[in-house]
């Protein structure tokens, strides 16, 4: 009686074991089939080059209260505001287009100060 008690434990955590083993090596495949499917290197990357190329890559200064924004690629002065509303009014104006400026460059406690600016609004 013994044997079958110690054989039924023994078989139980060897089933455990299994049925964790064969679930793993199912995820693994199953991942590893969907990695083969989607590039998600290639994704990020296109993503990353499609933001470059559809908004301005801009630089941020400050000078006495009223930001500044440049284009890297020329240098050439974009738009200047005193806080994010007012500075994107001006992008709109100067622009004429609806492309996003991103802000990549710049003293990191002006782009604090300038985040500090940007008014959260609820669209619920």
């Amino acid at each position: 009686m013994d044997d079958f008690i110690v054989g039924v434990i023994v078989g139980s955590v060897l089933g455990v074991i299994a049925a964790y083993i064969f679930t793993r090596v199912v995820i693994w495949l199953t991942l590893r089939e969907i990695s083969k499917q989607v590039d998600i290197d290639g994704l990020f990357q296109r993503l990353e080059k499609e933001a470059v190329t559809s908004g301005i890559q801009a630089r941020i200064e400050e000078h006495q209260g009223m930001f500044y924004v440049y284009d890297i690629s020329d240098n050439q002065f974009i738009a200047q505001g005193t806080d994010a509303d007012t500075l994107a009014q001006a992008v709109v104006q100067r622009a004429g287009d609806d492309r996003a400026v991103n802000i990549t460059e710049g003293d990191k406690d002006v782009i604090e100060r300038f985040r500090k600016t940007i008014v959260k609004t609820d669209l619920a």
